[in-house]
C-alpha cells in the first residue's frame, strides 16, 4: 500500500524535495506522477526499522555523568544513532553489531 508524500517542492525540472509518509520496515517503490506520465524507481527508498531498547547496563550511575553504559536492542544504525538520558544527549555513542552465531563468528565495533 502506498501513501502520498507531503511538502512536495519542485526546485527544477530534474529535482524535487518532499517529506516521506509513514511506511512499513523495508524497501518501498518511489513513484512520481506528472501531466507527462508516471515514473517509478523500484525499491528506491528503504524504511529503517524502529529501534527497540531491551536493557541498559549498568542502569545506575553518578549524577556527575561520565559512566560508560551498554545498551542492547535492535535497529541501531551506525552513524545515525543518538542516545539521550533525560533531556541530555550521550556524549559518545558506539554501535556494536553482533552477527548470528555461525562458524568463525565475528563481532564488529564501529564508532558513529
Amino acid at each position: 500500500m502506498s501513501a502520498p508524500a507531503t511538502n512536495v517542492v519542485v526546485t527544477s525540472p530534474t529535482t524535487l524535495t518532499c517529506t516521506t509518509p509513514p511506511g512499513a520496515d523495508g524497501p518501498a517503490n518511489v513513484t512520481v506522477q506528472t501531466p507527462g506520465g508516471t515514473g517509478t524507481l523500484p525499491n528506491g527508498y528503504t524504511y529503517a526499522p524502529v529501534p527497540t531498547l531491551g536493557s541498559v547496563s549498568p542502569n545506575t550511575g553518578p549524577v556527575t555523568g561520565g559512566q560508560t553504559v551498554t545498551l542492547t536492542g535492535t535497529g541501531f544504525v551506525v552513524g545515525s544513532t543518538t542516545v539521550t538520558f533525560g533531556l541530555l544527549a550521550g556524549q559518545s555513542v558506539t554501535v556494536t553489531l553482533k552477527f548470528p552465531p555461525v562458524l568463525g563468528q565475528r563481532v564488529s565495533t564501529l564508532r558513529g
